[in-house]
C-alpha cells in the first residue's frame, strides 16, 4: 500500500545540508581551540528546531557520527504524529525502515517510533521484544520479523497505557 504524501520521506534541500555542514565544521573546530561557539550553534538550532543541538553534542559528534551523517540527518524534515494512520501505513512504515537506506530509514524508524504507543518500537526491527544482550541464549541472527509482525507486537493493547 503506498503511503500518503505527508509521510514519505524527502530528501532534505542540498544548500540547507551545506550550510550545517559548514556550521558543524566551525563549532568542531571552535570546541577544538576553546573558542566561543554559541552563535553557530544558535543557527543550527534556529535552522532544524533541534535544541539537542548544544556544546555537549558537538564535542561528542565524532563518536556517534560523523559531519556529513549529522548535516544530512539534521536537514532531514522530521516525523511527525499522524491522527487517523492505518495498520496498512505503520506496516509499508516498517517495511520502508527495513529497506530504505541512510538517511531515509532512519526518517521511517522516526515516523513508525512516533506513531504507536511502545517507546522505541522500531529497535523491533532489529531486536525481538525483551531482547537482552545478557542473555546469550538469544540469537539475532535468527531473527527476521515481518513488517506485519512487527506492528503487531507494537500496536497490542498491553503496550497502550490506560489512565
Amino acid at each position: 500500500m503506498p503511503l500518503r504524501e505527508a509521510l514519505l520521506y524527502r530528501p532534505p534541500m542540498p544548500e540547507h545540508v551545506v550550510t550545517l555542514k559548514g556550521l558543524a565544521n566551525k563549532i568542531i573546530a571552535a570546541i577544538d581551540k576553546e573558542e566561543p561557539c554559541d552563535i553557530d550553534i544558535s543557527r543550527i538550532i534556529e535552522i532544524t528546531g533541534n535544541s539537542d543541538y548544544d556544546r555537549a553534542y558537538f564535542s561528542t559528534l565524532h563518536c556517534h557520527s560523523s559531519v556529513e551523517e549529522f548535516s544530512m540527518e539534521a536537514a532531514t524534515r522530521k516525523p511527525i504524529k499522524v491522527h487517523g494512520i492505518t495498520k496498512e501505513e505503520l506496516i509499508e512504515i516498517v517495511r520502508l525502515a527495513q529497506i530504505e537506506k541512510y538517511p531515509a530509514d532512519v526518517y521511517y524508524q522516526e515516523l513508525f517510533d512516533c506513531n504507536v504507543y511502545i517507546p522505541s518500537a522500531s529497535n523491533l526491527i532489529f531486536y525481538p521484544e525483551n531482547w537482552s544482550n545478557r542473555d546469550k541464549s538469544q540469537n539475532l541472527s535468527e531473527y527476521n520479523p515481518t513488517p506485519e509482525e512487527i506492528v503487531e507486537i507494537a500496536l497490542r493493547q498491553d503496550h497502550v497505557i490506560k489512565l
